[in-house]
């Protein structure tokens, strides 16, 4: 029996609420490789063996300049299409 190897990537975004309860969102450049133009939370692809949490604070800081700590796992989900297993870490931060 032959097993199909599965790539996995990990991804990791941020709801930044500010003083007034209002979330953070940005938007995509045109040129984005995934879902350019859209609003989207801060984050991004984790590297591999990286922390989550690690990652998040440091996608986060790499797309808005802002330092996050104290983070809230909120829920995580994913699946495997086009033979690539996916998986959407989400976190909080005041």
């Amino acid at each position: 029996m032959v097993v199909a190897s599965v790539t996995e990537n990990r991804y990791g975004f941020c709801f930044v609420f500010d003083e007034q309860g209002r979330v953070l969102v940005i938007k995509r450049s045109l040129t984005a490789r995934y879902r350019p133009n859209e609003w989207d939370l801060p984050g991004g692809v984790l590297e591999p063996k990286e922390a989550v949490e690690v990652g998040v604070a440091r996608e986060v800081l790499e797309e808005t300049g802002l330092e996050v700590s104290a983070l809230e796992h909120v829920t995580d989900g994913g699946g495997v299409w086009h033979g690539e297993s996916h998986t959407f870490y989400y976190y909080r931060a005041n």
